[in-house]
């Protein structure tokens, strides 16, 4: 999980300007995934560049399931290739994360705000993204708990699973209910996969 360093730039930010960001920091593209939009569990559109030291594959990620586009970096000098991109770019961190949901004033800008939050807890477990996240699992607003669940489904910390369980069982809203126990299916069963991945070396 650990091996891919990801980073959701502050908008505004699209393709274009990531293009420009890898021209100007000299990377030199290696392929282009074409997405399909119209699929939400397909492929995302991707761009992939090479760093200058070739030890670095930046990624370039349209995310149409959490609608969210980032900068995944991979490789041996992934930790020297994101402080250039911190340097020449302003992405988010959990502190402007807690930003951008004390300045949220309405669902959709709580839902957007869950949406790049879902990308940050890719990494390791950190408490104040998880804060966030067990706050917007309390939103008044049915729809932005939903939205929390669908980001929930993706990230694989052992907090998730209890979370996840509580609005299962405590949720006002019984669709919320219902997607909290499909969620919840989707979350034990990939915990259920890794550990026999483990037991048996990586085979499946």
């Amino acid at each position: 999980m650990t091996d891919l360093v990801r980073l959701v730039p502050k908008l505004p930010f699209g393709r274009e300007e990531m293009k420009q960001l890898a021209e100007r920091l000299g990377w030199t593209l290696h392929a282009v995934q074409e997405g399909e939009p119209d699929a939400p569990e397909g492929v995302p559109f991707e761009m992939i560049w090479i760093s200058v030291d070739q030890k670095s594959a930046i990624h370039w990620i349209e995310d149409h399931l959490l609608q969210v586009n980032y900068i995944g970096i991979t490789g041996p000098s992934r930790a020297h290739t994101e402080v250039l991109v911190r340097d020449a770019l302003d992405v988010h961190s959990p502190d402007s994360m807690t930003d951008l949901f004390d300045s949220a004033r309405d669902a959709d800008s709580l839902m957007n705000s869950v949406r790049m939050l879902s990308i940050q807890c890719q990494g390791d477990y950190d408490p104040q993204l998880f804060a966030l996240l067990r706050w917007a699992a309390n939103d008044p607003s049915p729809i932005v708990r939903r939205v929390t669940l669908l980001a929930a489904s993706t990230i694989s910390w052992a907090e998730i699973d209890p979370l996840v369980q509580y609005v299962r069982d405590h949720d006002l809203d019984e669709t919320v209910r219902t997607e909290a126990a499909q969620v919840l299916d989707i979350i034990r069963s990939r915990a259920t996969r890794a550990a026999t991945s483990e037991e048996t070396g990586g085979e499946e």
